[in-house]
């Protein structure tokens, strides 16, 4: 679990949140982290639970991941509201080779690291989007500015476990 939700050892408060390309809610609170970045260890993982359309969003999200664009797919992804129609738009915006994306997005690799996205939300009881965890905290939903400041404030208070 904690190989999914936190790998490698970089600095900061370590969050991970859980997101559908088709969740407002998941917009929403992800503008709110990225807010926060500069104090954040930030991860984004998908979690299609909308649809068809959530599912492309899913892999392909995976699949700019395996191209070193990940964050920058996310981005333009909340940017432009993702819709499977839009697809070569935001790979084009992220700068991806879409070819190859596309020939990704049904490749073993990313349905194995969507696998074990969708395993780590099992054992954590997440059944729905957005959720995230802040250090030892698991958050279902969208929450406003000042109680994700406070847990953060909260969380980085206490030692994180080691994994």
């Amino acid at each position: 679990l904690c190989a999914v939700l936190y790998p490698g050892s970089a600095g900061g408060l370590r969050v991970t949140t859980f997101s559908d390309a088709n969740c407002p809610n998941c917009r929403s609170l992800e503008a709110k982290l990225m807010a926060r970045s500069d104090r954040l260890n930030l991860r984004f993982l998908d979690l299609p639970l909308l649809g068809p359309g959530s599912e492309v969003g899913a892999k392909a999200a995976v699949a700019a991941d395996l191209q070193g664009k990940g964050d920058e797919f996310r981005t333009e992804m909340r940017r432009l509201s993702f819709a499977a129609p839009v697809l070569g738009r935001v790979a084009a915006a992220a700068k991806l080779n879409s070819t190859r994306l596309r020939s990704d997005m049904e490749s073993p690799e990313v349905a194995r690291r969507l696998l074990l996205v969708r395993r780590a939300a099992t054992t954590l009881g997440v059944w729905g989007t957005p959720a995230l965890t802040i250090g030892r905290t698991l958050i279902m939903g969208d929450l406003p500015g000042q109680v994700l400041d406070r847990v953060i404030e909260m969380e980085s208070e206490q030692p994180m476990p080691p994994c």
